[in-house]
Formats: C-alpha cells, sequence, structure tokens
C-alpha cells in the first residue's frame, strides 16, 4: 500500500508564520537600504562642513600671519609711531585686522550660525578650526603690546572678536604664541639701534610667563590633552624667547658698564644695541 504524502494545511500556523516572513523581509530590507542611505548622507555632510571649517581655519591663519608680518616690518618701537611713513604703514596693517575679523565672521561663524545646534556643532569643530582662532589672538596680542607694551586682558580679546565665543583655551594658546613675535622684534630692534624696546620685551615676556604658569591643573583638566600638550611646549619655547630677549639685555648693559667704566662717548650706544642685536639675531638662526 503506498503512503501519499498529505498535501499541507492552509491553515497551518507553521506555514502562515513562514509565509508571513517571506512578505516582510523586502520591507526590512527596503527599510535598511533607507537607514544606510540616510547615514551615509549625514556622514557626507558632516565631512563637507569639516572641510568647510579646515578652509575657514586656513584663511584666518594666512591672514594673521600677515598682519603679523606688517607689523614686524615696522620694525620699530612706540615713539617712531609718530612718523608719516609709520603711520602710512599702521593704516595699512589695520586695514590687515580689519579683514580678519571680516574672514572670522564670514568663515567659521557663519558656518557655526547655519547649523541648528550652535554649542554642539562648536565643540564638534573646535579642534578644527581653533588653530586659526589661535593664529588670530596671536596677532591681537602682539598688536596689542605693539602699540601700549601690555598683555592683551581675556575680556578684550572676547569684545575684539565678538560675536564669535572664545575659548579661554584659544586665548591662552595664542597668547603664548606672541611671545616669539614680540622676542623676534625686540631683538631686531636691538640690531637697529633701539635698545628700549628690548628692556620692554624682557618685562613683558617675564610677566606673560609669570602668570600662564599659574594656571591651576583643574583649570587645564578640563582641556582635551592635546591642548594640554600644546601649552606646556608654548610654555618651554616662551621661556626660551625670554632667555634670548635677556642675553640682548644683558649684554646691552655690560657695554653701558664698560663704557662707564673707560670713560666713553655715549654716542656708540645705538652702535653697541646693534652688534648685541646682530649676535642675538645670530643665536636665534
Amino acid at each position: 500500500m503506498s503512503l501519499k504524502r498529505p498535501l499541507p494545511d492552509p491553515t497551518d500556523s507553521e506555514l502562515v508564520s513562514v509565509n508571513s516572513a517571506d512578505v516582510r523581509e523586502p520591507e526590512a530590507s527596503h527599510t535598511i537600504t533607507k537607514l544606510f542611505t540616510a547615514l551615509g548622507a549625514a556622514l557626507d555632510e558632516r565631512l563637507e562642513r569639516r572641510e568647510r571649517f579646515v578652509r575657514a581655519s586656513r584663511d584666518l591663519t594666512m591672514a594673521a600671519k600677515k598682519a603679523i608680518f606688517e607689523l614686524q616690518r615696522l620694525k620699530s618701537s612706540l615713539c617712531r609711531l609718530q612718523d608719516t611713513q609709520t603711520q602710512e604703514a599702521w593704516a595699512k596693517t589695520e586695514q590687515t585686522f580689519d579683514r580678519l575679523q571680516g574672514l572670522l565672521r564670514g568663515g567659521i561663524l557663519k558656518e557655526l550660525e547655519a547649523t541648528p545646534a550652535f554649542s554642539d556643532t562648536y565643540w564638534q569643530y573646535h579642534q578644527v578650526f581653533s588653530p586659526g582662532v589661535q593664529e588670530y589672538v596671536e596677532a591681537l596680542a602682539f598688536r596689542h603690546w605693539f602699540k601700549d607694551a601690555q598683555i592683551l586682558q581675556f575680556q578684550a580679546a572676547c569684545e575684539k572678536l565678538a560675536p564669535f565665543p572664545l575659548e579661554v583655551s584659544d586665548y591662552l594658546l595664542g597668547l603664548c604664541d606672541a611671545s616669539g613675535e614680540v622676542m623676534r622684534l625686540a631683538v631686531q630692534s636691538s640690531a637697529l639701534g633701539e635698545q628700549g624696546v628690548a628692556f620692554e620685551a624682557s618685562s613683558f615676556l617675564d610677566t606673560l610667563r609669570r602668570e600662564c604658569t599659574r594656571i591651576s591643573a583643574r583649570t587645564r583638566r578640563a582641556w582635551p590633552p592635546s591642548m594640554q600638550q600644546d601649552l606646556d611646549r608654548k610654555l618651554v619655547t616662551m621661556g626660551e624667547s625670554l632667555q634670548k630677549v635677556q642675553d640682548v639685555c644683558y649684554r646691552l648693559c655690560l657695554r653701558r658698564a664698560e663704557r662707564a667704566v673707560l670713560g666713553l662717548d655715549d654716542r656708540d650706544e645705538a652702535d653697541d644695541g646693534a652688534d648685541a642685536g646682530m649676535q642675538a639675531e645670530e643665536i636665534i638662526g
């Protein structure tokens, strides 16, 4: 007797579940595809925004370096700002600083304001545009010392960058970078026979280094590890800049003492400053 396999019962629960799974499978696959498509679009948008921040930060950095270079070209102390030619050069430098403000607002700040969550975007891309902001603060701090021989305070820097929210870490790191420009101007001015700039720079750098080293460990723990390392590195560089300026001041004081002992005329004082400045320039390479 042959046994025939019975036909499946249409009401069988197992068969119904299998058929239901076959029906749902295309729907689930379609949902996953849409999900990955949306994730890919979000990732592309994020990468494009990051590239825009990189370009804006690079443009700001280049413009800030140009402003610093124009200040260095003056190669003069504050008293020489009365000369007509120097005043024209100073007006040109002021135009460059106005352009810096425009680049900050039209680049980084505009991109931040175009996002729905300003604060989240700011911290998400902070390390991307931070170098440009630090360079801008460096240029502002160098100009402030060039004009007033004083440290640029945090509140004053915030007012200069307003409405962009300046972070304390960017302010401090930019301030530390300005020490190298102050040292370079002091050495160049001494080489031109202007000795007072070196002593002003020595006092400024000594005060700046003392204030920066007083930053508490609790404050620095809130920073990213990379910025903590940058601050340590820049404090070392600042100490080296201070030592070079102090070396120029020491040579100037030594030669003044030699002239006093030998009874030489003070008319050679500018030449002594030039010799000290040229020796310092050989040290900094």
